[in-house]
């Protein structure tokens, strides 16, 4: 059986969309090829590492010269397949190396001065991502998008096809004791609550969601959870309750009036896939990959229109939530082990090339 080597330097224990997706790969390829045949390539900071085989460094996946030096680096190693689960992989084709990177999202290219306010600094970031980015999908055998939205992207900057695999969706058990612990903690008031699960980054487009969330001037509360930039809303009915751990996640998803996701662009929009699967109402963005979740009857609002979001959040309690059969159903599409295998089958077929 050939080696895998797969880069997992964006490998973190905050529950990042790509460390999670980096996790759940690992592990298909472990079971898949056993734990002997898949390496792990981590940051030497890293110190969680799950029993993998480990290969330790310091370069850095976005820092250009770090890049050029990794290829050369990896380029030593006897690996015959090398995967990354982000855009950054390999400078140098090596015809030694079949090689296969994940494309979650094209941000930086789609949010106008995504990186600064300044439109120098911006360009200048932008240049050197285009250059790391350009020449990972060059070198790759295979690139895999995680949406349609994203596969469109890169056809239209990189003029680069792609395979379509989306991500999977991750289940956490609520702890019994966080059940009351967590409404009476932070004086949330159960079902009686809008929720937003992500970071606060430009394009997730918050600033909106609590304007909107003021005008509708229900008696509910907004709570915002992830690791807030914004000094604090004097008003009493937006909570911040900061970064949680996936269980109390999880239990504010089962009990919310409505998960409700902003964003101007989304490579995916996981977030939205957990609220569903735990029964919660869908308010979204129609932007990006957003707009890919139509069969789940999720109610969309333009992020450009506060009225629209207002009229949604005044009539929420008009809006049914997901059956269990619909759940069920979104469950199966949506499996890890579905994606996973997709990807596994991705990796035989460029094998046997």
């Amino acid at each position: 059986m050939k080696k895998i080597l797969i880069d997992g330097r964006l490998l973190s224990d905050k529950p990042t969309g790509i460390s999670r997706y980096t996790k759940e790969v690992i592990k298909a390829l472990i079971d898949n090829y056993k734990r002997e045949n898949v390496f792990v390539l981590v940051d030497k900071g890293y110190t969680n590492n799950y029993d993998y085989n480990i290969i330790t460094t310091k370069l850095k996946p976005y820092n250009p010269f770090h890049f050029i030096i990794f290829s050369l680096f990896v380029g030593r190693l006897d690996f015959p397949i090398y995967y990354s689960p982000f855009y950054s992989g390999l400078y140098f084709k090596d015809r030694k190396k079949k090689q296969v990177i994940t494309v979650h999202d094209l941000m930086y290219l789609r949010i106008t001065n995504y990186f600064s306010g300044s439109k120098i600094r911006n360009s200048i970031y932008t240049l050197l991502f285009n250059f790391i980015v350009k020449s990972s999908i060059r070198s790759s055998n295979l690139v895999v998008s995680v949406s349609k939205t994203t596969k469109d992207d890169l056809l239209k900057y990189f003029k680069t096809d792609s395979v379509v695999i989306g991500e999977g969706i991750n289940f956490f058990d609520e702890k019994p004791s966080l059940k009351s612990d967590i409404f009476d903690r932070l004086r949330i008031r159960k079902e009686k609550y809008f929720l937003y699960v992500g970071n606060f980054r430009r394009q997730k487009n918050i600033p909106f969601l609590i304007e909107a969330f003021i005008r509708s001037n229900t008696s509910f509360q907004l709570v915002l959870v992830g690791d807030n930039k914004f000094k604090s809303d004097q008003n009493k009915n937006i909570i911040y309750p900061g970064v949680l751990e996936d269980h109390e996640i999880q239990t504010l998803y089962r009990n919310c009036l409505a998960f409700v996701m902003p964003s101007l662009y989304e490579g995916f929009g996981l977030p939205i896939l957990e609220a569903y699967n735990a029964g919660a109402r869908i308010l979204s963005s129609n932007q990006g990959s957003l707009a890919e979740f139509q069969n789940l009857g999720i109610h969309y609002f333009s992020p450009f229109n506060q009225d629209e979001l207002v009229l949604l959040l005044q009539n929420i309690e008009n809006f049914e939530k997901p059956t269990e059969q619909e759940i069920s159903r979104s469950r199966k599409t949506y499996s890890w082990k579905n994606q996973t295998d997709k990807i596994i089958d991705s990796i035989e077929s460029l094998i046997s090339r």
